[in-house]
């Protein structure tokens, strides 16, 4: 779960304090927070106004599968919307090489559908899904962050280590590459400073 952290801002517009980083044991709520889900009329669309049948594309966050997003994606079928999973097992790759794989996908769903395809991304997943808007502009109609740091990057120190865990995993099976480093090649932070 990469977060985007915002500093307070003093009157002047300089920022007056360092950003503020939630509790993560606070993640360990989740079991609760599920219970609560499924409690609630709106998780069965109960009150919800029905979508218009457009395709949407849910793209995990860092670290997580279609599987986390698994709930999105049914919630989004039973409301009237046609969702559609991305494939991604482990969102842990080059952002380069995953966000090619998203704008393909998208091509397809755009082919099969003839509509345009709106974007759900959570967390790293918004800024892949953020990099397929921009790439084609022509084939999404929307895009929505979930969690996503589309101001300023801030990682929880928990996520930082995991992620270096994992870069360093990768170096060992892919010696060159720079994946997941503010040194790759794939132009992930260029498309962030984008308008």
């Amino acid at each position: 779960m990469v977060m985007a952290v915002g500093a307070r801002q003093s009157t002047k517009g300089t920022p007056a304090t360092a950003p503020q980083l939630p509790p993560i044991w606070k993640e360990a709520a989740w079991p609760a927070e599920w219970l609560s889900l499924h409690a609630s009329p709106t998780y069965y669309g109960v009150g919800v106004p029905r979508g218009d049948g457009s395709p949407v594309l849910v793209v995990p966050g860092f670290m997580s599968g279609d599987a986390v997003m698994y709930e999105m994606y049914a919630w989004l079928w039973r409301v009237g919307y046609q969702p559609h999973l991305s494939g991604i097992a482990l969102n842990a790759s080059c952002p380069g090489v995953t966000s090619r794989k998203l704008v393909e996908l998208v091509e397809n769903i755009n082919g099969e559908t003839g509509m345009k395809v709106k974007i759900v991304g959570h967390s790293l997943g918004g800024l892949l899904g953020r990099r397929v808007a921009l790439q084609r502009p022509d084939l999404v109609s929307q895009l929505i962050y979930l969690g996503s740091p589309i101001r300023a990057m801030h990682a929880h120190p928990v996520v930082t280590v995991t992620a270096a865990v994992a870069v360093g995993l990768r170096a060992l099976m892919r010696s060159g590459e720079r994946c997941l480093t503010s040194e790759c090649g794939c132009g992930l932070t260029r498309d962030m400073k984008r308008p």
